[in-house]
């Protein structure tokens, strides 16, 4: 799983190179999606955004 915290030009880019290395999962943290989730649901990507990591690690504590 690849967890992205980047700009969204940024997140195209990672989605392209998880795409040649065979990622099957990718969480966006909010901002950093747009174009990217789509590119991940053409590729068979399973994507979870939204939620923000660390907003939901603390619900925990």
């Amino acid at each position: 799983m690849v967890n992205t915290v980047v700009p969204p030009e940024v997140a195209r880019n990672v989605v392209r190179e998880a795409i040649k290395v065979g990622v099957k999962r990718i969480w966006f943290q909010p901002g950093s999606e747009e174009e990217a989730i789509s590119l991940c649901l053409g590729s068979g990507i399973n994507v979870a955004w939204v939620l923000c990591l660390m907003a939901e690690t603390m619900k925990q504590l």
